[in-house]
């Protein structure tokens, strides 16, 4: 699917895939995006595959994620709490890893809890790269005791036009 976005003087163009995991019964990826005045958010979220019911924590989880990063203040803590709530029972039978980029007018937030990459390229060259974690089944998520310890968050300038990578496994 492929929709494209103005923020500011940006043309922010959007195009996303997602494929089953071999031997799994559903798709437990989710990818979610907004749009308001002054941000374009994106969040892509991948179920764990030990938790039976994370194709709706991975959806939920993107969801409130883009939310409020277009609120224009999102907090670690905040997401998490609120991921908490909508699954108050079992929580480990949702989790997820999550990945999110934020794009204003002046700069570039990415990061998220999980095994994944987040890639940016400027002027046809890798500028920065975030690697949350190695893919494997042994991945940092939101429900996890690390949580604050190992949820990534970063800024950058955006000076010039980007292509944007989030990838998990």
């Amino acid at each position: 699917m492929l929709k494209t976005y103005r923020i500011d003087k940006y043309l922010i163009s959007v195009c996303f895939a997602s494929q089953i995991g071999l031997e799994k019964q559903e798709n437990q990826d989710s990818i979610f995006f907004g749009v308001s005045n002054e941000f374009f958010a994106l969040s892509v979220c991948d179920g764990l595959g030990s938790a039976p019911l994370s194709a709706a924590g991975s959806a939920s989880a993107a969801k409130i994620m883009v939310e409020q990063l277009l609120s224009g203040h999102f907090e670690k803590g905040v997401f998490k709490e609120e991921w908490l709530k909508q699954f108050p029972e079992d929580t480990k039978k949702y989790n997820t890893t999550a990945k999110f980029v934020l794009i204003g007018k002046e700069e570039i937030r990415l990061g998220g809890i999980g095994d994944g990459v987040i890639a940016v390229s400027t002027n046809g060259a890798i500028t920065e790269y975030a690697n949350h974690g190695d893919f494997s089944n042994q991945t940092s998520c939101i429900f996890d005791l690390a949580y604050d310890a190992n949820f990534q968050d970063e800024a950058i300038s955006l000076s010039c036009p980007s292509v944007i990578m989030i990838s998990t496994d």
